[in-house]
């Protein structure tokens, strides 16, 4: 019931105060569908293994079922399965969203964002990869610092930097009248402490981080940011790269970054209840050394619906979504 009164209140106040945009041309390509779990909202490619693979983060989120699982998708033939999770502890409730790999010291790891809603407990599981499992390790958790996160990053001696993409969870209000209670927490592994170092912003949601700058996007001002990474985590000199309505996930790929956007919020909040109600999908590219920005590919959502994750492996572009059971091929000019 809950659900339904938020999504009501959200839909009602976008029909009145959102403007109609118009639905994107699709991109002229081949593209082909790839059947994972339900809401395969966050992927990252996995070569660490000795398989080429993409590892899918799937959640079920328009419906009440309980269902948390990372898929594999091998991409020599796109054959899946759901990778077995090995001796996760049965305190934790599997409900991934936001994840991350990254390889330290010859070792492979799987951090993963689950949510536990009922108990309003959230946390990073963290897992070591291999070709045939995911082997848990540890638990990050901490609820002042939080408090709703989305996503995360990690950097390359394990410090992880994660994106609160509310004040507080489900409050539509700040979505609707664009609050400025978002934040980045960062985590020091050397430390074992918390602390945050970017706030004001209104629904932090990718992060990414490299040598020098995390970069954020924000789906509610609509701006990409980037900041400079100090020596003990702080962020200083935001910018914002481009602006784009309604922006997601964030990948690398060399020295640009690949993000995805919502270009229609009415149509996405109708496509929260219902898959037959169409959300459109984009995905951008922003050259961190020249500043080139590309818009990739689009489409009215009938090919792939609030498309959440890109990222580009060879000549194709892999999509992944919120809420449908699949992820998208896109054969590259």
């Amino acid at each position: 019931m809950k659900k339904t009164v938020t999504y009501c209140i959200l839909l009602s106040a976008y029909c009145l105060l959102a403007a109609c945009s118009r639905l994107p041309i699709n991109t002229v390509c081949e593209t082909k569908q790839i059947n994972v779990g339900p809401g395969p909202e966050d992927m990252v490619v996995d070569n660490a293994s000795g398989i080429e693979r993409l590892l899918v983060s799937c959640n079920e989120r328009r419906f009440d079922t309980v269902y948390g699982e990372i898929f594999e998708v091998k991409l020599s033939d796109n054959l899946t399965r759901v990778i077995p999770r090995i001796n996760t502890p049965e305190d934790i409730v599997f409900n991934p969203h936001g994840i991350d790999l990254k390889t330290i010291d010859g070792v492979t790891r799987l951090y993963a964002i689950s949510h536990n809603n009922e108990k309003e407990r959230h946390t990073i599981v963290v897992y070591r990869v291999y070709a045939d499992s995911l082997v848990y390790e540890t638990l990050y958790e901490n609820q002042a610092a939080m408090n709703t996160p989305n996503d995360l990053a990690v950097t390359e001696k394990g410090d992880i930097y994660v994106s609160n993409d509310a004040g507080k969870r489900g409050n539509v209000w700040e979505q609707l009248f664009k609050m400025k209670r978002s934040n980045v927490v960062f985590y020091d592994s050397e430390l074992k402490l918390w602390k945050k170092v970017a706030d004001r912003l209104v629904y932090a949601n990718g992060v990414a981080v490299d040598d020098t700058c995390v970069y954020v996007a924000t789906s509610r001002s609509n701006k990409l940011f980037s900041y400079k990474r100090e020596a003990d985590g702080n962020l200083s000199n935001r910018r914002t790269l481009a602006e784009v309505p309604g922006e997601d996930n964030i990948i690398f790929h060399g020295d640009e970054l690949i993000f995805t956007s919502h270009p229609n919020m009415l149509k996405f909040l109708k496509h929260v209840k219902s898959s037959d109600k169409k959300s459109p999908s984009q995905v951008h590219s922003y050259n961190r050394k020249t500043g080139e920005y590309k818009l990739l590919f689009t489409d009215d959502g009938y090919r792939i619906s609030a498309s959440s994750t890109a990222l580009i492996v060879g000549d194709k572009l892999y999509i992944s979504q919120v809420f449908d059971p699949y992820i998208l091929e896109v054969k590259m000019k």
